[in-house]
């Protein structure tokens, strides 16, 4: 999952023993659109990686 939201511009942090846990870590001044968008992203790359 991380490597498809890398590849739609979106940097997330894994963790776990199995990479299981994903982390957001947007910035404290991120912006409305920034946050809408940075809340899209992961969202569309799981739904990518459960339909492969």
């Amino acid at each position: 999952m991380a490597a498809t939201a890398f590849r739609r511009g979106l940097l997330v942090e894994t963790s776990g023993p199995a990479d299981q846990v994903v982390k957001l870590m947007p910035p404290l001044t991120v912006t409305d659109r920034e946050l809408d968008q940075g809340l899209r992203l992961p969202a569309e790359s799981v739904r990518d990686c459960a339909a492969d």
